[in-house]
């Protein structure tokens, strides 16, 4: 099966910036059956190296704190046993099923600010460790202190939709925060402006940005514009929001890798990442694994390890 819509459910991490999750359009939404998302993983084939897609899924929800069944929170239904991949998978995944809950939408991207730290933690056993996402150790919470959602609509103007968690106000007796102060760079100058803030139904500080400067162009994900955001009156630290979401192909990504650095070494020395004509091909049939054994493809891939 060949996707031509996709979720970016996992992208590179920029350290003390954000995290972005974003999914693209181009064609429309493809109807499927209500597939759990990990059958979903397991048909794709076009795997970039920090980016796993999953479809379009016109029917269905992406797992979310609240969800059941095929949409049970990432992590589990117990909150307090989140780690910080799960916090900012949930929230990412209900910043993205609200948005696309919405009419006439042709593209949506999450920004989560987070921490990148090394882990530690080498899953296929080749040396290269895993990193590994991080809130402040003060944070303490199931949420994550900013979500902020690019939504880009087919016959309207873009708007960003910024979410402040209900506990974002920490300093004991200091006033709620009823603005946002954006700050970027316009035309090579600090701007800075303030929009007021209201109070949803689950406590969350929420305002929508409209009229998104041109110069800013956010909804090119090869942008490379960051955006300060912070709540106020009363608070000093600033949150990094960054959209951008390059994707590319399997094909595109193998094709720039250095000459002879596509076979691998050892007693895999017959295998190489490129087929005869020069395309991305799966040498170890991961996906054919997958797909018989019921398996995750890092399952797969661990099995063989």
């Amino acid at each position: 099966m060949k996707f031509k819509k996709v979720f970016s459910l996992i992208l590179i991490i920029l350290n003390s910036a954000s995290q972005s999750f974003a999914c693209g359009a181009g064609s429309a939404p493809m109807k499927i059956k209500p597939w759990s998302l990990q059958q979903v993983l397991m048909e794709v084939n076009s795997v970039d190296a920090a980016q796993v897609f999953a479809t379009d899924i016109a029917l269905n929800r992406l797992p979310q704190d609240g969800g059941s069944g095929n949409q049970s929170p990432w992590g589990g239904a117990q909150t307090s046993r989140w780690r910080p991949e799960a916090i900012m998978a949930n929230a990412a995944s209900k910043a993205l099923n609200d948005a696309w809950s919405m009419q006439d939408i042709k593209d949506v991207s999450v920004a989560i600010p987070t921490q990148l730290f090394d882990s530690g933690f080498h899953p296929y056993n080749d040396g290269q460790s895993n990193s590994r996402v991080d809130f402040n150790s003060a944070w303490g919470q199931s949420r994550p202190p900013v979500v902020a959602t690019l939504i880009q609509f087919n016959s309207s103007a873009p708007k960003v939709s910024i979410r402040f968690d209900r506990t974002i106000q920490r300093t004991q007796g200091a006033a709620a925060p009823t603005h946002v102060e954006i700050y970027f760079q316009k035309n090579g100058l600090g701007t800075s402006l303030k929009i007021p803030i209201s109070v949803d139904a689950l406590g969350d500080f929420v305002t929508d940005w409209n009229d998104l400067p041109a110069e800013l162009n956010l909804t090119d994900s090869f942008n490379n514009s960051v955006v300060l955001i912070r709540p106020q009156p009363a608070y000093g630290d600033w949150f990094p929001i960054y959209f951008r979401h390059p994707v590319r192909t399997a094909n595109d990504l193998v094709k720039k890798a250095p000459a002879g650095k596509t076979k691998f070494t050892g007693a895999m020395g017959n295998l190489s990442l490129v087929d005869r004509n020069g395309n991305y091909q799966d040498p170890l049939k991961i996906k054919n694994l997958s797909s018989a054994s019921g398996k995750t493809p890092f399952e797969s891939l661990i099995s063989l390890s």
